[in-house]
């Protein structure tokens, strides 16, 4: 091997950072062992991931960027890997890969071969033929974020969003919803940081992080403090799942989405883009058979940037939509995922392990109607969806409403 290395180039890429598999092979494999934890700090399009899972590395990988993250996801749902060889089949991976080895021979040492020492190639595990494996066990997990409570922090949110906020209004699927009047919370230390007057109809509003999703105790915060006949307008850049839960289960809060670009300078006045549009959910039915249930997706709703207005979308729009069929009100568990309309994104998977895979059923996770399951402990499912825009929404529902 020298510096220069050869065939590394991408021909026609994934994502727009993508780095081909053989070079994070490369470099995985010189600078680690089986077993060891290999970080990739920007995800991109999972390169990293697939390729530590690939060669028996545990792995972490983070990025800011919600596309990134379903680009990773999908990449890991949907390959399947070479079967290498263990030293030992009970330690499993801690034990290490057999590699293919090779005796280096010359003039001096054709004279003595019994002595000379294999060299091992550490870039070529010894393959079983005949058997495969897929992704192992993983998770999604998001850093919380503080409640917003710094005072230069709520100095910004009420200079430049409150404004806004105020000329705007928020995109609903019914048109856009004016304000009479929004004015700052003069208590800094509240989690409310507005008033608005819609109708004549008090609201309170808060905003989340800005960099970051709002988190559970935000909303509790602002629930516990509110009195009389006041809703909720919780506003941010994202959600956490257990607060947009909350917020789902109140009824009178209402999630709002703020578009990322009222943090960039420019575009503050430049951009046409409504700042503000409601949350809108997963639009889902659940059938129930007996003691089993299947869950279908029938669309969602987005704000379309190109036509001002919120539009419900139809359920083969969806990226990517996960269903945990035993929500426990906090953490989120993927028991089954769905590509729609995608079914060239199994067949990787459909190939390799065309022997061992149900066709058909793999089939159903193209689709919008998921595998039928039975209830759990906690008697509630949650459906998260990503669109083809990145965003993300949730809902949750208890089963014993059907």
């Amino acid at each position: 091997m020298t510096n220069l290395w050869e065939g590394m180039q991408i021909n026609q890429k994934k994502y727009v950072v993508e780095t081909k598999d053989k070079v994070l092979e490369r470099c995985i494999q010189l600078c680690s062992d089986v077993g060891d934890l290999v970080m990739d700090i920007t995800t991109g399009s999972g390169v990293t991931a697939y390729t530590a899972e690939k060669l028996g590395r545990r792995w972490i990988t983070c990025d800011a960027s919600r596309v990134s993250l379903a680009t990773t996801r999908w990449r890991l749902q949907t390959c399947a890997y070479p079967w290498y060889k263990l030293v030992d089949d009970h330690e499993g991976v801690d034990s290490g890969f057999e590699y293919e080895s090779f005796l280096r021979l010359s003039a001096k040492t054709l004279s003595d071969i019994a002595k000379l020492e294999p060299t091992v190639r550490y870039n070529k595990p010894k393959i079983v033929q005949g058997r495969s494996r897929v992704t192992g066990p993983f998770t999604m997990e998001s850093i919380p974020s503080p409640t917003v409570s710094s005072k230069a922090t709520k100095i910004t949110i009420r200079s430049e969003w409150i404004p806004m906020l105020e000329n705007s209004g928020i995109m609903t699927k019914t048109g856009r919803l004016r304000f009479d009047r929004v004015e700052r919370n003069e208590d800094v230390m509240s989690p409310i940081h507005a008033f608005g007057v819609i109708d004549n109809k008090k609201t309170a509003i808060s905003f989340g992080p800005e960099y970051g999703p709002m988190g559970r105790y935000q909303v509790e915060s602002v629930l516990a403090d509110l009195s009389g006949d006041v809703d909720a307008l919780f506003m941010a850049m994202a959600f956490d799942p257990v607060a947009k839960s909350i917020i789902s289960k109140t009824k009178t809060a209402q999630a709002v989405q703020i578009n990322n670009d009222v943090l960039i300078q420019d575009l503050k006045s430049q951009s046409s883009d409504q700042p503000f549009s409601m949350v809108g959910e997963p639009d889902i039915k659940i059938d129930r058979d007996g003691d089993r249930y299947v869950v279908r997706l029938l669309g969602y709703d987005y704000y379309s940037t190109d036509e001002d207005r919120m539009i419900v979308g139809d359920a083969d729009d969806v990226a990517i939509w996960m269903l945990d069929t035993d929500y426990d009100g906090r953490t989120l568990r993927v028991k089954q995922l769905f590509f729609p309309n995608r079914p060239d994104l199994w067949d990787n998977l459909k190939r390799t392990l065309r022997s061992e895979v149900d066709s058909k059923l793999l089939e159903k996770y193209s689709g919008t109607e998921s595998i039928a399951f039975e209830k759990g402990n906690h008697k509630r499912v949650a459906v998260k969806i990503i669109d083809k825009n990145g965003n993300e929404s949730l809902k949750v529902v208890g089963l014993e409403e059907w």
